[in-house]
């Protein structure tokens, strides 16, 4: 029964992996530059927007656990109600958890983001690019060793 999920897992992740493709990898055509450029500065927009939000909203999100946790800290403990006193700090601590999570998330799709939007720039763009290398390659002395058996 575990090999039959993992199979159906593995399988849904390779079917589901498709869905990053751009037009011209799933339909085999040939796309202009601006076209490609248009899609790249699109896709690095809407990622660069996702990971605002997340950012944003991780660091919102923790700093109002944090505040919920050191509230509970500077009441004091309250021995006729302990409960009360461990329900605010485990809350705080989940939320501030929670906002870290969201802003570790939220990285990557800010970088991606600038990643596909200089992409798209540089596709959209009519500068010529020169591939040489800026300093000349040096000559090395090497020394090998054969040993035969």
């Amino acid at each position: 029964m575990k090999k039959i999920i993992l199979i159906c897992t593995i399988i849904s992740y390779a079917y589901a992996s498709n869905a990053q493709l751009l037009k011209d990898t799933i339909q085999n055509l040939k796309l202009t530059d601006k076209e490609l450029g248009m899609q790249y500065l699109k896709k690095g927009k809407s990622q660069k927007t996702i990971g605002a939000v997340l950012v944003v909203g991780g660091a919102v999100l923790g700093t109002i656990g944090l505040a919920v946790s050191l509230h509970g800290f500077a009441k004091g403990f309250d021995w006729r109600n302990p409960q009360r006193g461990e329900s605010d700090l485990n809350s705080g601590t989940a939320l501030a958890v929670t906002g870290g999570v969201m802003f570790v998330a939220g990285v990557p799709f800010v970088i991606m983001g600038g990643k596909n939007e200089k992409r798209g720039k540089l596709l959209l763009s009519r500068n010529t690019i020169s591939m040489t290398p800026q300093m000349p390659p040096k000559k090395m002395l090497s020394v090998g060793v054969a040993i035969n058996f």
